[in-house]
């Protein structure tokens, strides 16, 4: 198969796609009443990266440079587990970024879980632009459960809440507070498959990549010229998969980014 099997059948440029909650380590898709049985299958699936990356050896993990798409920020929960150096967050929506650094802006000023989500319900933070005031009044009324999918005349794409899509990361709130404040942290926008993240691909060292589910959308073959310490992790639903990259031990490893990924 040379197309990915959701390729072209949405669209992630608008202020209005923006994804508030996650559909990663949930067993339905677009599920917009948590179930009990949710926390239960999250936990399953930060398991599995837990045992993954215990299983890596201690000195990949000393140096690590975590990547991650936006999406419904389920790789928020990824944070805590791998402990990074430095973080970045992209997406092919330009506005995807945005909401992840508003977050983190207001993530480092909490004590607690608890008062940020009351901070996100309350909309008790400042805002510095016409797009995070939009972003603000979204998440207000995702916290209080008015807000309508894109797809029904909404304002922004609904799933899982957001204690539920991130309860990991919640979970250790602390300790994702102060890799946010220790590591360097940066955002662009950019898809897979374009040239720009191509090339931070090839010439990142220690990238541990986490991709939700957007081989499900694009492939997109990404050549590490840094393959030594090179990690990948997707996610399809409740289905999670992490894929080391070094194993081939070569000079430059090529990720054939498909459901599921392989190493050429």
């Amino acid at each position: 198969m040379t197309k990915a099997p959701k390729e072209g059948t949405m669209e992630f440029a608008d202020l209005r796609e923006i994804y508030y909650g996650t559909d990663d380590g949930f067993d339905k898709a677009h599920t917009t009443t948590d179930t009990p049985n949710d926390i239960d299958q999250h936990t399953k699936v930060c398991q599995f990266y837990e045992a993954f990356c215990d299983g890596i050896a201690a000195d990949r993990r000393q140096n690590i440079h975590y990547a991650s798409v936006v999406g419904g920020l389920f790789g928020l929960n990824l944070i805590p587990i791998v402990k990074p150096q430095k973080i970045t967050f992209f997406d092919i929506n330009p506005y995807a970024p945005v909401l992840f650094s508003l977050l983190k802006r207001v993530w480092v000023t909490c004590e607690s879980s608890e008062e940020f989500l009351r901070k996100l319900q309350d909309a008790d933070y400042e805002v510095g632009s016409e797009d995070e005031r939009v972003i603000q009044t979204c998440l207000v009324k995702k916290q209080n459960g008015t807000l309508l999918d894109t797809r029904y005349g909404g304002e922004g794409r609904t799933s899982h809440s957001v204690k539920h899509s991130w309860y990991y990361a919640l979970t250790h709130f602390e300790l994702t507070r102060e890799l946010f404040l220790t590591a360097e942290v940066n955002t662009f926008c950019s898809g897979i498959h374009e040239e720009a993240f191509k090339t931070f691909v090839s010439q990142e060292p220690n990238l541990w990549i986490y991709f939700s589910n957007v081989f499900a959308h694009k492939y997109s073959d990404l050549v590490f010229d840094h393959p030594k310490n090179a990690v990948a992790f997707a996610c399809h639903h409740d289905e999670p998969e992490a894929c080391d990259i070094s194993a081939g031990g070569q000079d430059a490893a090529t990720l054939l980014g498909r459901v599921p990924m392989a190493v050429a």
